[in-house]
C-alpha cells in the first residue's frame, strides 16, 4: 500500500502529473500480470506491483462508491497486520458490496 500512497501523494501534491501516474500504475499492471499471488515470504518487484495496481484500482472503485483508499486505510490501521479477508471486508463496509477488484486476488 505504500508504494502505491507513494505516487498517490506525489499526484495530489501536483508532484506528478495525472499522465505520469496513469503511466506508472499502468507498468504496475504489466510487470504485476506475472504474479499469481500477493503473499509470499518477501516482495519482490513484479509481486509489489501486483499490490501498486490493486491498490489503484481499489481506490478508483471505492471512489465511484462515494469513499477513498485514505477512509480503507484509516480501517486498516485499526490492526498491525491484516489479512485479506479483513481487507475485503473493510473494503465491503466501504462500498456497500463485495469489491470486484479483490475478487480474484489470493
Amino acid at each position: 500500500m505504500a508504494e502505491c500512497y507513494s505516487l498517490e501523494i506525489g499526484r495530489r501534491a501536483v508532484l506528478i502529473f495525472e499522465d505520469r501516474f496513469g503511466t506508472s500504475i499502468k507498468a504496475a499492471i504489466r510487470s504485476g500480470e506475472k504474479v499469481d499471488e500477493l503473499r509470499a515470504t518477501n516482495s519482490e518487484r513484479d509481486r509489489t506491483r501486483k499490490a501498486v495496481a490493486l491498490f489503484a484500482a481499489l481506490d478508483t472503485e471505492l471512489r465511484a462508491s462515494g469513499s477513498t483508499i485514505d477512509a480503507l486505510a484509516v480501517l486498516l490501521m485499526r490492526r498491525e497486520t491484516v489479512t485479506l479477508s479483513e481487507l475485503r471486508a473493510d473494503a465491503q463496509k466501504l462500498e456497500g458490496h463485495a469489491s470486484v477488484a479483490l475478487a480474484g486476488v489470493k
